[in-house]
């Protein structure tokens, strides 16, 4: 995976070794994973240990490598020559936003971002959000035309270039400080290597020395209107697919994933991180879900897995307190990640988790249908998501129209003592049904067009301490099942425990539960996971 590891080898190496770990993380920018041994974990520190503490410094950070003037040179004679410039900046220009805002404006070139560097220009007249997949229309249509694109800190890769096709018509400069990242997706006309702030620094000071005068450029005032029209997802037009609800047909009622995202960026403050889980529904939350700037977003895709969001979610909210945290994740991926929940629960995080849910892993189900029939493996019963989250102490509702949507008003407008998990049900993305048009192009399962999906509502965490005392007396929270090994060959036996609320099993298809309190029961000859109690 990339990180390094590192131990402690003994108690008396203790300060050494956890000195060469944060060295290593600080001076080579690399994840360290550093192991401490259990039997090391109760020994003592001694009087020299303590001593070396004491005379320990901090590991001195490289100094920042500034570019070759003949490289600034060349960049600065591109932009100067450009009619239409566009810079995008990535996770590697977070240090460089006033210089590279600087060098935007005396060139007169829009700004941009990888998904990752998402919101790093966010209170610039002159951004386009997100480039690559996650574009609007409009903004597509401005990048697309960039006769000069020059990369910050970004990899260019094939979700931020859609697949190469933004960099077929402009002459492409990319700024890094890591000879390794120049030309790893796609080739480049000009490689700059160095700090991504010295660089765009001393370009801007080599124009003004050159007595360059501030470029219009691309600051059309056409373009501006573009670039207003274009920036919101939620300000795009589309053809809302929702199905309403008949109240004589229980479960009917679907809501589109897009006016369900529109309806949650408009009730959740601006003072939020967003993160959205991977999978086909990824588009809704990711584009539809506005951020106050670049701590604001989190996209947890690197190992394009799904069902990271829950717990990065977590990590989110407490590493930025007083944001409320959106999570956008499908059924499949919170299937596969709900019992984050439960920390979430315990340390009382304003989190509210928005699960699309149709019923499928709805990515491999636009994978399969045309190989195959047999989709029995991708797509799965209906789930009362809500249910299981109100299991763990969370508020959940399911949400098959807006005006569902006035629990998490109401939690967003109180105390928001805990998480709030919502459950939508929207249109089904399976094979012969119909499916949201896809506002995207890039094939990625980020970007692939979004199948629709249900979607689950807000939840309420429980005390550290254990559940709050508005709690219905004697209910049940879930099970504690244990497997024992039978005398007998071939027959097993399992141990259950009552340990909480039986909404939480019984919303995974388990039977009712007909005993409270510290009862326990044992069944025999127990071969399904669906089992009754």
């Amino acid at each position: 995976m990339g990180a390094v590891a590192e131990r402690i080898h003994s108690p008396e190496t203790a300060v050494r070794d956890i000195a060469r770990a944060v060295t290593i993380a600080v001076t080579q920018r690399r994840t360290v994973v550093f192991s401490m041994p259990l039997d090391f974990q109760r020994a003592e520190v001694g009087a020299r240990q303590l001593a070396e503490l004491e005379r320990l410094e901090p590991p001195s950070v490289p100094a920042l490598p500034a570019a070759a003037p003949s490289a600034v040179a060349q960049l600065a004679d591109l932009l100067e020559r450009a009619e239409r410039p566009v810079i995008v900046g990535g996770r590697g220009a977070a240090g460089a936003v006033p210089e590279i805002r600087r060098l935007a404006e005396l060139t007169g070139a829009l700004l941009t971002t990888s998904a990752v560097g998402r919101g790093l220009f966010h209170d610039d007249p002159w951004h386009l959000d997100v480039m690559g997949g996650f574009s609007t229309d409009g903004a597509a249509e401005l990048i697309s035309g960039a006769d000069v694109l020059v990369a910050f800190g970004a990899a260019l890769n094939r979700w931020t270039t859609r697949d190469g096709t933004f960099l077929r018509n402009p002459t492409v400069a990319q700024v890094d400080d890591t000879p390794a990242a120049f030309g790893f997706h796609y080739p480049v006309d000009l490689e700059v290597l160095g700090d991504s702030a010295l660089t765009a620094k001393a370009v801007a000071d080599l124009l003004e020395e050159r007595g360059t005068a501030r470029r219009v450029g691309y600051r059309t005032d056409d373009v501006a209107e573009k670039v207003a029209a274009s920036l919101n997802w939620s300000d795009q037009e589309f053809d809302d697919r929702s199905e309403p609800v008949d109240p004589a047909q229980p479960g009917s009622g679907r809501i589109d994933p897009r006016a369900l995202t529109n309806a949650i960026d408009a009730l959740v403050p601006m003072d939020r991180v967003v993160v959205p889980d991977g999978g086909n529904f990824n588009a809704y939350p990711a584009m539809h879900l506005r951020v106050p700037d670049n701590r604001g977003y989190c996209l947890p895709l690197a190992f394009q897995s799904i069902g990271l969001a829950l717990a990065s979610a977590v990590g989110s909210a407490v590493a930025t307190p007083g944001r409320v945290v959106v999570a956008g994740i499908g059924d499949g991926g919170f299937m596969m990640s709900l019992v984050e929940l439960d920390t979430a629960v315990r340390l009382s995080l304003p989190l509210v988790v928005v699960v699309y849910d149709d019923n499928a892993y709805s990515a491999e189900v636009h994978h399969f249908v045309h190989e195959t029939d047999r989709l029995e493996t991708v797509v799965f019963p209906d789930t009362d998501l809500a249910a299981i989250a109100r299991g763990f102490g969370c508020e959940g509702i399911v949400v098959r129209s807006v005006e569902d949507l006035e629990p998490l008003r109401d939690w967003l407008e109180g105390r928001r003592p805990a998480p709030s998990s919502s459950t939508p049900r929207s249109r089904s993305s399976r094979p012969g049904c119909s499916r949201t048009a896809s506002p995207s192009t890039s094939e990625s399962s980020a970007d692939r067009p979004p199948g629709d999906g249900d979607l689950a509502a807000p939840a309420l965490p429980r005390t550290a301490g254990g559940y709050t005392a508005s709690e219905p007396e004697g209910d049940v929270v879930g099970l504690t099942v244990r497997a024992t090994s039978s005398p007998r060959a071939g027959s097993s036996s399992t141990e259950i425990r009552w340990v909480g609320r039986a909404t939480l099993m019984a919303a995974m298809g388990c039977g009712p539960v007909t005993k409270k309190g510290a009862a326990a029961a044992r069944i025999s000859g127990l071969r399904s996971p669906r089992f009754r109690a």
